[in-house]
């Protein structure tokens, strides 16, 4: 058996900015983009036919051409945003025919070489209406050349599928200055942990401690907790969640404790709208996400007998996906990408 070390230098390499990037996009496009892009559509000459798509991933470029185009960019569009923001779109051969068909209502043919003025000219008048359906950034798309990429700058690609019309790739390059701060908020769907099962602890007084104290405690020593409430049949507590957390009384029943909630979620004491409380709850409710690479079964015998430099197999193909569980439950579905130098995992597939 053949046994090679995993090819890190084969894995997309990304920057945290870009992260960023993507969910704001995301925010940006809303819960249905695939909806608004097929409006779109049907709006420059799409009659029925297969519904669009888009799916937007992050490319990670090479360190020996930061500043350079993807050479499949056939077209380069100025974006301008508001309060001077810019940005850089570029479309490949496949998508722009695409999109000359439909507006065209002829078949898809390939572009000029070089691409003429009019077919220019079509594909910015189609983008200018797919940013004002898609994109509510604000952003107008100009008719000039881009000026050259910012090094710095992050790079999304996106596969728009255009009905039974074909499609092709898109890009959009743009640097930290130029995205809104702060981040756009989403609305959060609870389905995906629904069912999930949580260990919340009950608090019911504090006590403060000197972070030198805490070496010097031992077996026998008693923590005199002034604000804890005499013995009583009946004890305030918190549910505590986060930061936050549910206003109780708790008592001792058929030798359990029983929690009664008395008040809605709270925070510091304010009081909150309910969808604020859902997404204060969902802020602060801290889950472990186990990323899980494979699994292998040992007798406890095996497991005794293994030494440095065994090696165990997890018979899994190297690029299938990895999985990602919140307890016992999988989630999600990613592969391995390098994230500034550390180990990332792009989601390729969720479960609800």
């Amino acid at each position: 058996m053949e046994v090679t070390a995993f090819p890190y230098e084969r894995l997309p390499c990304l920057r945290r900015r870009e992260l960023r990037l993507l969910r704001v996009l995301r925010a940006a496009l809303g819960e249905a983009p695939a909806d608004a892009l097929h409006r779109w559509a049907q709006r420059i000459g799409l009659a029925g036919g297969a519904p669009c798509a888009l799916e937007a991933t992050l490319v990670g470029r090479p360190d020996s051409e930061p500043g350079a185009w993807p050479p499949a960019a056939r077209l380069r569009f100025a974006l301008h945003g508001p309060e001077g923001r810019g940005a850089c779109l570029l479309v490949d051969g496949a998508l722009a025919a695409s999109i000359i068909a439909l507006l065209l209502r002829s078949a898809a043919g390939p572009l000029g070489t070089p691409v003429s003025v009019g077919e220019r000219g079509l594909v910015t008048y189609a983008l200018a209406a797919l940013f004002q359906e898609v994109a509510p950034l604000g952003w107008t798309v100009g008719v000039e050349e881009p000026t050259p990429p910012d090094p710095a700058g992050a790079l999304v690609e996106a596969r728009l599928r255009l009905g039974d019309r074909g499609g092709g790739l898109a890009w959009l390059l743009i640097d930290d200055h130029c995205l809104p701060s702060p981040l756009p908020t989403v609305s959060l769907d609870p389905g995906r942990l629904r069912g999930l099962m949580l260990r919340l602890p009950i608090e019911i007084a504090r006590l403060r401690l000197a972070v030198d104290e805490l070496p010097t405690l031992g077996a026998g020593d008693v923590l005199v907790f002034p604000d804890c409430p005499a013995p009583a049949a009946v004890y305030v507590a918190l549910l505590r969640v986060g930061a936050g957390g549910f206003p109780a009384r708790v008592t001792a029943a058929a030798g359990a404790l029983v929690a009664t909630i008395d008040e809605p979620f709270r925070m510091g004491g304010l009081t909150m709208s309910e969808p604020d409380r859902r997404r204060a709850i969902a802020e602060e409710l801290e889950l472990e996400v186990v990323v899980e690479l494979g699994r292998a079964r040992l007798s406890a015998a095996q497991l005794l007998e293994l030494n440095p430099g065994d090696v165990l197999t997890l018979e899994r193909p190297l690029d299938a996906p990895l999985e990602l569980r919140v307890g016992d439950r999988l989630v999600a579905k990613g592969e391995l990408v390098q994230v500034d130098g550390e180990t990332g995992v792009r989601l390729t597939q969720l479960y609800e």
